[in-house]
This record gives C-alpha cells, structure tokens and sequence, in this order.
C-alpha cells in the first residue's frame, strides 16, 4: 500500500503521530509543486549556511539546475536502489537546530528511511523527521547505500531544516497570488493539520514571535480559541469579514468574535472580544425577552467595555444593512425593543417602508447616507420579505502590550475564558462550549 495515495492513510496510528506528520507533508509535497521547489530550496540553502560550505563551494545541483522532468516521493523505505541519484543529501526535519551537525558517513546498518525524495538522476534527499530534536541520534543521519551499483556522491554534511521555518514560508507561499486552486487548498490544509496536532511546530506558538504579520497573528489567535473550546469545531474563520468566532451554545448570543485590529501608522495592534447579541431576528427575541437592566450594560461600561446599538437587516441568513444609532441613545435603543418585542420579526417589503419610516422618527436608527443603500440592496430587488435584527454589540480591545505579557506568561488562555465569561456575565450566562 502507498501511503502517500492521499486516500491511503494510515489507519492505525494517532494523528499526532510522527509518521502522521511525515505522510502529511510527504503528501504536500507531491501534489505542490510549488511546496517541493520551496522545500529544495530551503535544504540548499541551509548546507551554504554551514561553515565548511563557506569555505569549499557545494557541489549539488541548485533549484534552477535540476532536471524536473521525474520525481519520486517514497515513505517508509526500507533500502535504496539505483534508482537514486547522483548527489544523496541527508536531511533532518526537526524542531529546533542540532548543536553540532556531524561529517554524514556510509552506515551498513538496516535502516526504514521516513522519506525519500528523488529527483530524475540529479539528487536523492533522504530524509528523517524527528519533531523532537531531543530523540536525534547521530546514526539516524548516515545512510546505508552498501546496496547501489553505481558510484554516487553522498554530501558530506546533513541539511537541518527546522520545521517553523517551514511552517512560516509555506504560509507566506499561501498567500502568494500565483498559488491558487488545488494547491493552495493544499497549503492551507496542512497548516490546519499541523495546527490541530503539532502546534508546538509552530513560529507562531507565541504572540511575542509572531509581531504585526497579520497571517501569523490570526494562526495564533485562532491556536488559543481552538485551545480553551471544548470542540475544535466550535471554532471557525469568516472568511468575509476576516475574523475568528468561538460558539456559545446560547439562544441569544450564538457567537463571540475575536479580530485582530490592525494599526500601521503605529504598527500595532489590538484583538478585540465582540459580542453581538440579539444578532439575528430570533437571537433578538431571546436577548430582550430576558429583560436584562441596562444598569448591568453601564457597569461594563464603565468597567471599560465599549457598547454600540448594531441596528441590521437581513433577508435568508444574510445580513443586508447596517443602521447607526446616536451615542446618546443607547438606554432608549435597548429599552425601546424590551418593550416591543413584538416588532421583532419579519416584515414584507412594503411593511417595512412603512416601519422604516417609523424608527427612523423615533431616533432608533440613523438613516442619513443609507437610502441608496436601502434601495440597492432591498427596495429595487426582488426580495419579497427582511428580517429585523436590533442587535447590541459590547467588545473589548485588549492592546497587543497585555495579549504578550499573558501569553508569555502561560496565562493567555484563561485571560481569553475571563474575557469570555465576562462578556456573557451581563447576561447572566455563561459559555456551554469552554472547558472550565
């Protein structure tokens, strides 16, 4: 069986396993063209670093000198044949650099090689991966080619190629416009697995390392929420509005949104905790049923929360537009829709020109400069019916000085729980979806 048949995985081994680890990128590899060019490179560079190549030049073919025409990617190889090429490099993939990396010599040893790659006639990489560079032994590194015919070269000293550099330029090559489709999906699939299984891989397993690149900011947001949920699933990305959700399990809140708010004058950053409630026209009936006092709303104010009214409309799970209310209205907005409910619904078209008016009036809404938008998006379509939603939206920008400090400290999954908590306090709830 060829496990790096994409639809041949391993069965029996955990998905944290290494072997999981090198079929993953082994599988990567060979439906990334892209991914294989980078990852040769990356070994090529990584010998010209090494002191005895800064003063012998390195005889192996470079990136643009190879011969693409055939590939083999194998794992699990229990010997080599002639089908290798010309230059055999050894390879480690691990965590962290080696202390000392030693003159690679011919082993008669049996060996099951995690990998090998080669490329037509030119090169062969032979390849260990061990995530832990704690469980390298120096043996693992020399091979056994006692079983080739022919005379090949065997480069003298192995390529160390830690796998965060290998995480952090595959998400960089993610976001590269020529890489798209399959491929792309590829990409970020692998960053999802090595996410889920091997985060401690990672460049950006700390804020700290991961400073204002906004790619590696959101990996480690999204790593601590899928950390605190009970569910990896209870965790996802909206891909429109460029932020991270965590479920509640709650009616009247199904969500709380963490962005990172980016400022590049200062380059710097905030992650803001918002929580909509009421955010769709069922949500709302179930948030002001409960007829929370808006005394409890000031005390998180005043405890330096930020409240604003988010006034929308919806047709079929879509939110449509967006209504500012005056600053100075907020007791009136809440209050008004505790004592209405009965006008939270779906209206039709028609109905709801009249209601517009209506709110509008009333001071709930601000209409200026929405009209057009109104008429673009509801009015001149064929949408028969909209939804109201008079949501209420409470966040928290926590600076990116304090986002470090927790996280270096261990500390930043709690403060994410306390954040949470505090957030649904005010309406005397709690999150179903959080480990205690």
């Amino acid at each position: 069986m060829s496990h790096l048949n994409y639809f041949e995985p391993y069965i029996s081994k955990n998905p944290n396993h290494e072997d999981q680890l090198t079929r993953a990128f082994l599988v990567l590899l060979r439906y990334s063209n892209s991914s294989l060019f980078l990852f040769y490179d990356m070994m090529y560079q990584q010998l010209l670093k090494q002191d005895f190549y800064k003063k012998i030049s390195l005889d192996l073919p470079s990136l643009s000198e190879l011969n693409l025409r055939d590939i083999q990617i194998e794992t699990q190889v229990s010997e080599i044949n002639d089908r290798i090429g010309q230059f055999v490099v050894s390879v480690l993939l691990s965590d962290e650099m080696i202390t000392e990396v030693s003159e690679v010599t011919m082993s008669k040893r049996g060996f099951r090689y995690d990998a090998v790659i080669t490329i037509s006639e030119d090169v062969t990489l032979i390849i260990e991966n061990k995530p832990r560079v704690r469980n390298v032994w120096k043996e693992q590194l020399n091979p056994n080619l006692s079983e080739i015919s022919r005379q090949v070269k065997l480069i003298k000293f192995a390529s160390v190629v830690e796998w965060k550099k290998i995480i952090s330029k595959l998400s960089a090559l993610s976001q590269f416009h020529n890489v798209n489709g399959l491929e792309k999906l590829m990409i970020e699939d692998f960053l999802q697995f090595i996410n889920r299984n091997f985060s401690y891989l990672n460049p950006y397993d700390k804020f700290s390392l991961c400073k204002s690149n906004d790619f590696l900011l959101n990996k480690r947001l999204e790593m601590v929420l899928q950390t605190i949920a009970k569910e990896i699933s209870d965790v996802g990305y909206q891909a429109k509005w460029k932020n991270y959700y965590i479920k509640t399990g709650l009616d009247e809140i199904t969500m709380v949104i963490f962005s990172i708010i980016e400022d590049d004058e200062k380059n710097d950053y905030v992650i803001r905790a918002a929580f909509y409630f009421g955010d769709t026209t069922n949500q709302s009936r179930s948030f002001y049923k409960k007829n929370i006092p808006f005394s409890a709303f000031e005390k998180s104010i005043n405890s330096g929360w930020h409240l604003a009214p988010d006034f929308h409309i919806s047709s079929i799970n879509t939110h449509l537009v967006w209504f500012l209310t005056d600053i100075d209205k907020q007791q009136y907005y809440y209050e008004y829709w505790i004592n209405h409910i009965e006008e939270i619904k779906q209206y039709s078209k028609k109905d709801y020109l009249k209601y517009h008016k209506k709110i509008a009036k009333l001071g709930l809404i601000d209409d200026t400069n929405k009209l057009k938008e109104l008429d673009d998006k509801i009015i001149n379509t064929k949408r028969t019916t909209v939804n109201i939603c008079p949501a209420l939206m409470i966040y928290w920008d926590i600076p990116s000085s304090v986002v470090i400090e927790k996280d270096d400290a261990g500390k930043i999954e709690e403060y994410f729980k306390e954040i949470l908590n505090l957030g649904l306090s005010v309406i005397n709830e709690r999150p179903k979806t959080i480990i205690e």
